[in-house]
């Protein structure tokens, strides 16, 4: 099997996968196909037991129904391909019984490849290799949205993958991440990551809310709502609350990682990672 030494893979990383500008927006807007999180299950793992992979892609012209093909690598010492998987599925690779050597813990770096349109995409992710395995990925079991309409407030669900569609001259919409609670240790401080297309039938855009009032409106008082916080509110009338309603198919995408309370060292650090897609319809 050919490896590759990680300097040039380095090399070819930037050369084939340059960072989306996406026209200086704000990095919770996704307009170009990029890898948004890379995930494995279990984040922590001992030798023999089998580890399963699985990618976040999202774009304006990205369908997470797409046939594209990942690859996978590892890099232990030197990069060795693992396998392929398709988009949609995961890629199981069984971890040697000899992969710790002498050592009780550490950790392996995963490389993940894909070519979306003419555009390679490339990422990397850390699982931990250790004796006692004890942290677990966050589990996003679906998101609650509100919206006022007609004067109400209007509470539903969303799961991944599902699409819903908002009724028409709705301003605000929030959305909250529901979580599963983990036995202690296993999540400590969960890490969120909020984003949204471009409107994929045309270039309109969902800002999100700065203004408290609004904000106020849909959710508890003094509630922080932000894409970096479980609550976020996305604004309809642009980035001032002062455009025409922006209508259009919004794709929303939610990461969630894992990060230890007060890590003392390197091995009380946390790799755990979840997420979560959905479509949203704007008349």
């Amino acid at each position: 099997m050919k490896k590759i030494t990680l300097p040039l893979l380095i090399v070819l990383m930037f050369l084939l996968g340059a960072c989306d500008n996406s026209d200086l927006l704000d990095p919770y807007f996704v307009k170009e196909a990029r890898i948004l999180a890379v995930k494995v299950e279990d984040p922590e793992a001992m030798p023999g037991d089998t580890v399963s992979m699985r990618m976040l892609v999202g774009g304006k012209a990205v369908e997470q129904d797409m046939a594209n093909t990942v690859e996978w690598a590892i890099d232990d010492a030197e990069l060795e391909p693992i396998g392929v998987s398709d988009y949609n599925q995961e890629l199981d690779y069984p971890i040697p019984l000899d992969a710790l050597g002498d050592n009780t813990w550490y950790d392996l770096p995963i490389y993940a490849s894909i070519t979306v349109g003419q555009k390679r995409l490339n990422a990397q992710k850390l699982f931990r290799l250790t004796q006692n395995p004890t942290a677990k990925n966050p589990v996003i079991s679906s998101v609650a949205v509100r919206y006022l309409s007609a004067g109400q407030t209007i509470l539903e669900t969303v799961v991944s993958g599902e699409t819903f569609t908002l009724p028409k001259n709705v301003e605000n919409v929030a959305f909250t991440a529901i979580t599963e609670e983990l036995a202690p240790g296993e999540n400590d401080t969960l890490v969120y990551r909020w984003y949204v297309t471009i409107s994929k039938t045309n270039d309109n855009k969902l800002y999100v809310q700065e203004d408290e009032d609004k904000v106020e409106d849909l959710l508890e008082d003094g509630v922080n709502a932000s894409e970096l916080f479980p609550n976020v509110v996305f604004s309809l009338k642009g980035e001032e609350n002062d455009s025409s309603l922006q209508t259009g198919t919004y794709d929303v995408y939610l990461v969630v990682r894992d990060n230890a309370t007060d890590p003392q060292s390197t091995a009380d650090e946390r790799h755990g990672t979840d997420f979560i897609y959905f479509t949203m319809v704007c008349e």
